[in-house]
């Protein structure tokens, strides 16, 4: 089976509070990730965009970036899901208030129940959107069970579906999604402009991390969390340690498993070499004035931004096979290593991508920019997407469904 493209009725909806259409997004919290990171970026772009964006948080807190927001213009709302049995009313009882023309999910599996009640609602587009390849549960008969349900509530609530990659694409949509007309592909972009232009204070930033002139410094961004899988990177770095033992490790993020990663960093005896620097809001300054390379040995992805914004710096970037090939936009500078070749493989790849020339971020960013991953080609595509469905869509005044010949559809 495939998506329904469904088209509710739209008698009783009342106008938008401003003269641009909204568009309500859907996450978590906006604290600095990749998928938020975006959506600031595309807030950032979008002062003259026809749309506006609002933020409906599913988290207990708004995070970092939601003043920023708050202050463009961005309307943000609370909806905890802290009990399961009230968060459908009162979900719903919020999209009648806000009046927002399109609910855009990005809570994976998740979306089905939000884009259910955005129906019920009244919503006329709503759209699910696939970030990762994984939601890193297990596959016990509960989670099974959640899945499936989550499934066959997206296969009759949303009526398009967008991912960063083929692999999201397929987590989400199934192994049919290729010929199924309400999925499409979204990359994502980033600010090429603001990367070129930057000339960070290298001796300032090095002082800052305490590393000496000429000592090599690998930089790794996530939150630690198991995805990220940071436990291997220590690994690495351990390993580089005997081939290379002036080299220095900086993480930037938090996140629950901070605690366990510094402990692990000592008994390795890395301390002198490891530097947790923690949430940091300088994260491209840090890759082009700081890092001479970039570690991600996740255990799966969609499409990392932060893939994207180390190869737009410039620099060298070893990753786990576990992240999508479609993250390797820069083959001269970038490749893929697989996780069970074990540290040691890993840090003689590392050792060699240290000694190779890095390119310069105004050439890197000329190439990303060739190949579509500029923020104003992202804005551009994903409000051409919304404009398309508006107009596909809203004229109609009649409960319709399209189903696409898609063979299994979601799986």
């Amino acid at each position: 089976m495939s998506i329904e493209l469904l088209v509710p009725e739209l008698s009783g909806s009342s106008p938008s509070a401003t003269d641009r259409p909204r568009v309500l997004h859907v996450l978590g919290s906006l604290d600095p990730g990749g998928v938020e990171t975006w959506l600031l970026e595309l807030a950032r772009h979008g002062d003259d965009s026809s749309w506006a964006f609002d933020f409906c948080l599913l988290g207990s807190e708004k995070g970092a970036y939601a003043d920023e927001l708050e202050r463009r213009g961005s309307r943000i709302w609370s909806c905890p899901v802290r009990r399961p049995e009230l968060f459908a009313p009162r979900l719903y009882r919020l999209l009648r208030r806000t009046h927002c023309d399109i609910v855009h999910s990005h809570v994976h599996y998740f979306s089905g129940l939000v884009l259910r009640v955005a129906r019920a609602a009244g919503v006329p587009i709503r759209i699910a959107h696939s970030h990762n390849s994984h939601d890193g549960s297990s596959r016990s008969w509960p989670r099974l069970i959640y899945r499936g349900l989550m499934k066959s509530l997206l296969r009759r609530s949303a009526n398009l579906g967008l991912a960063c990659s083929t692999p999201a694409a397929e987590a989400l949509f199934g192994a049919g999604h290729q010929k199924n007309p309400a999925v499409h592909s979204a990359p994502y972009g980033i600010d090429l402009e603001k990367v070129r232009r930057l000339q960070p204070d290298r001796i300032r930033l090095r002082n800052e991390f305490g590393v000496p002139a000429g000592v090599p410094v690998v930089g790794h961004v996530g939150r630690l969390e198991p995805q990220k899988n940071q436990d291997f990177l220590l690994e690495v770095a351990a390993a580089t340690a005997t081939v290379m033992p002036q080299t220095r490790f900086v993480i930037v993020g938090e996140g629950r498993l901070r605690e366990q990663l510094e402990a692990k960093a000592e008994q390795l005896g890395l301390l002198p070499q490891i530097r947790f620097a923690g949430q940091r809001r300088d994260v491209s300054e840090l890759m082009v004035g700081l890092f001479d390379a970039f570690l991600l040995p996740s255990l799966h992805e969609g499409l990392p931004l932060v893939a994207l914004e180390a190869q737009a710096a410039g620099l060298p970037l070893l990753m786990s096979d576990r992240v999508t090939e479609e993250a390797v936009v820069l083959p001269q500078t970038s490749c893929r290593y697989e996780l069970e070749a074990g540290p040691e493989h890993w840090a003689v790849g590392l050792r060699r991508m240290l000694e190779s020339k890095r390119l310069s971020p105004s050439e890197a960013c000329r190439h990303l920019a060739k190949k579509g991953f500029g923020i104003g080609t992202s804005l551009k595509n994903l409000t051409a997407r919304y404009d398309e469905m508006t107009r596909t869509m809203c004229p109609s005044h009649r409960q319709q469904s399209l189903r696409a010949e898609a063979g299994s559809g979601m799986s």
